[in-house]
């Protein structure tokens, strides 16, 4: 699942890894940050103000560029996550399995 921020770099989550990573375009890596989550990530999007969006089994999480998280989105459980968008009006678009 990867990724990209507006500086270019790439944010990466493999899927059952419970760490984003964030590399440059080189493939040097940058940094990476502990997410603590349940489950395989089935999707990584990175918005136009650089907040990252980590598509999980049930919910959706949300981290500021540094990886501090700032929001969860919880879905009804008979509905599976598999992707996330985010449009410019900051409009989140969850498509389900």
């Amino acid at each position: 699942m990867i990724g990209v921020a507006n500086d270019g770099s790439y944010i990466i989550s493999s899927n059952n890894d419970k760490k984003l990573y964030k590399y440059t375009f080189w493939g040097d890596e940058l940094s990476s940050v502990d997410i603590s989550h349940d489950g395989p990530v089935y999707d990584v999007y990175v918005d136009d103000h650089d907040v990252i969006f980590v598509c999980l089994d049930d919910n959706v999480i949300i981290y500021d560029k540094t990886g501090k998280q700032i929001s969860l989105l919880s879905t009804d459980r008979q509905i599976e996550p598999s992707s996330v968008f985010v449009d410019r009006n900051r409009q989140i678009f969850v498509c389900d399995y």
